[in-house]
């Protein structure tokens, strides 16, 4: 399993501008995505900026699951659905 080259995080939801776009960023103020919807999709703007702000916890929580031997104990399908997400989020799925 190869580490990943993603902005470290964390990631914060920048102040909306007066546009439907939502800016990702990192606390030193790099900008590492735009979340944007159509006009009358704003809370969809909003909840897709949460979601991809989340993006290093969510695979920080993966990959200590991966690493608990006992977490997924009889449960193949989901250890496999947690290597491919990880897989996925480090470009090799």
């Amino acid at each position: 399993m190869s580490e990943p080259k993603f902005t470290p995080g964390p990631w914060n939801i920048g102040t909306p501008p007066p546009n439907n776009e939502q800016t990702i960023g990192t606390k030193d103020g790099m900008m590492v995505a735009v979340a944007t919807t159509g006009v009358n999709m704003v809370g969809a703007t909003l909840a897709n900026a949460h979601l991809i702000a989340a993006a290093p916890d969510l695979y920080s929580a993966l990959k200590m699951v991966l690493d608990d031997p006992y977490v997924l104990d009889g449960r193949p399908r989901t250890y496999k659905y947690v290597q491919t997400a990880l897989a996925k989020a480090r470009g090799e799925g």
